[in-house]
């Protein structure tokens, strides 16, 4: 019998697993808020876009729907 390989999966992961935040349900996310939020969406930001957008998310105490519905209602206000 020959050795096993590894799986492709395996060789690409990292080593070191980077901690991950708890899992908020939506309901928690969108409580407290003056906005009625009910449509999802998706969207694709860069990756540098999105780093940035979190970092500001973290410091700001919002979460990133939060962010994105203030800016584009920024946005459309001047439409």
């Amino acid at each position: 019998m020959s050795t096993s390989r590894p799986r492709l999966a395996d060789t690409m992961r990292e080593k070191k697993k980077a901690p991950h935040s708890p899992a908020v349900p939506v309901a928690d996310t969108f409580a407290n808020q003056t906005a009625n939020l009910t449509r999802r969406t998706t969207i694709y930001l860069s990756d540098e876009t999105w780093k940035k957008l979190k970092h500001c998310s973290v410091e700001e105490g919002r979460n990133l729907s939060q962010i994105l519905e203030a800016l584009a209602a920024d946005y459309l206000k001047d439409k």
